[in-house]
């Protein structure tokens, strides 16, 4: 299996994917001030600037001339007040001033990373607007194809093989369009066919609803986990590179592999999945796709299993 990569660096807590842009600061209450304190490598891709140069500087480099004032105004240095966090969460519509003078529009959440009474330190987790505005766009065209029953769940409240493949559609019209990027993989239960022969029809159902549970806690809001039949599941990456959907789906292959299924107070069962995974692109056809991804999961069951790896 693929080795999860430092994809951050400092590693940042809040990080999950390589563009993921994180600025890591510390609210200084007794010089009553706000520096930054590190930032990675998409951070500075997207300033401009590196982290040597952002390094012990005021947050007030980075924000815009409107940010930067009602920042300053209302920023309260004591134990309780009006810090970074409540204070930048206020801002739906986010904007950092890079370098060069540009404005960029980014999504924003701030995270606590560790507070006293004379320092605090938080991260600022940002991400490109535009893009997260065409993945709204796509997730809200997914849910109206849903809403008008032109796209369907099945009997565990996953989306099923025929939304999975329209998913993957509206995600390859987008490509062009947008810019959007997504890897998509099937997670292949092994063993299936044993758990269904002696748990029957609903056991064998409970141990995909864990599966697919498992991989929510791992993923990102937005990423896709739907039920494709005979022990398969189809997963969709949004805005993932082909490189970080190594680390991403080998985190999430642990956490589902890690420990054993409890079937019962008495019974438990370890869980072995193999994944296949292939970047989303408008040279082949969502069907010859999937079918790529899950003839990959069936092979490296065979060649051992519990694996995750790409399909070239």
């Amino acid at each position: 299996m693929d080795q999860e990569q430092n994809i951050a660096s400092p590693k940042m807590m809040s990080a999950s994917r390589r563009d993921d842009c994180v600025i890591s600061v510390e609210q200084d209450n007794n010089n009553q001030r706000v520096i930054i304190t590190g930032l990675n490598e998409a951070a500075e891709k997207l300033l401009g600037y590196s982290a040597e140069e952002l390094n012990g500087k005021l947050i007030q480099v980075i924000l815009t001339e409107e940010i930067r004032q009602e920042f300053t105004e209302e920023i309260d240095y004591t134990m309780g007040g009006n810090d970074v966090a409540r204070l930048l969460r206020r801002y739906n519509r986010f904007k950092v001033k890079k370098k060069d003078g540009e404005i960029a529009p980014v999504t924003l959440s701030v995270f606590y990373i560790l507070s006293d009474a004379r320092h605090m330190g938080f991260e600022l987790l940002m991400r490109d607007a535009i893009v997260q505005t065409a993945m709204h766009q796509l997730y809200q065209d997914i849910y109206q194809r849903r809403k008008r029953g032109e796209m369907k769940e099945d009997e565990l409240g996953l989306p099923n093989r025929e939304v999975y493949l329209r998913t993957i559609d509206l995600v390859r019209s987008f490509l062009s369009k947008k810019g959007v990027r997504a890897v998509m993989g099937v997670m292949l239960l092994e063993d299936f066919m044993f758990i269904q022969k002696n748990r029957g029809k609903n056991g064998a159902e409970a141990v995909v609803a864990h599966v697919a549970e498992e991989f929510r806690k791992r993923c990102r809001d937005e990423d896709m986990v739907a039920y494709l039949g005979d022990g398969r599941l189809g997963a969709i990456l949004f805005d993932c590179t082909i490189d970080d959907a190594a680390s991403a789906l080998g985190r999430i292959h642990r956490g589902i592999t890690a420990q054993p299924y409890a079937v019962d107070s008495q019974k438990s069962m370890p869980i072995q999945v193999s994944i296949a995974y292939k970047e989303v692109t408008s040279e082949f056809v969502s069907e010859v796709l999937l079918n790529q991804c899950a003839d990959q999961a069936l092979e490296f069951a065979g060649e051992g299993g519990n694996i995750v790896k790409r399909v070239r």
